[in-house]
């Protein structure tokens, strides 16, 4: 186990700290099943790590990734990666993280 660290938008804060955010999709492999890491002054674990469809995650996990619709996750994706852009058919590595408390 190790801590890493994972960047989040701001918008993100309270989806996080309320619980309703519990995935994060990114292009590149971050860390492992039992890292940890602190965001918005919450202690995460990643308890699963995938890899899935884009056009999967926004259809079926759009609530997980602490989005309002299907759309929103889109047009988030589509602002956060301007280069790459919007690829349905492409992979991206789906971390999956539990709440633990206060990042003391």
């Amino acid at each position: 186990m190790a801590e890493i660290h994972v960047p989040f938008k701001k918008r993100f804060e309270e989806p996080i700290k309320q619980r309703a955010k519990t995935w994060t999709t990114r292009m590149e492999w971050l860390g492992n099943v039992g890292d940890t890491f602190t965001a918005f002054g919450r202690r995460e674990v990643i308890v699963e790590r995938r890899e899935m469809l884009l056009a999967d995650i926004a259809r079926d996990h759009w609530r997980e990734e602490g989005c309002t619709s299907e759309q929103d996750f889109i047009e988030y994706w589509k602002e956060n990666h301007p280069q790459r852009g919007w690829t349905p058919n492409e992979i991206g590595g789906v971390y999956i993280f539990k709440d633990t408390g206060p990042a003391w």
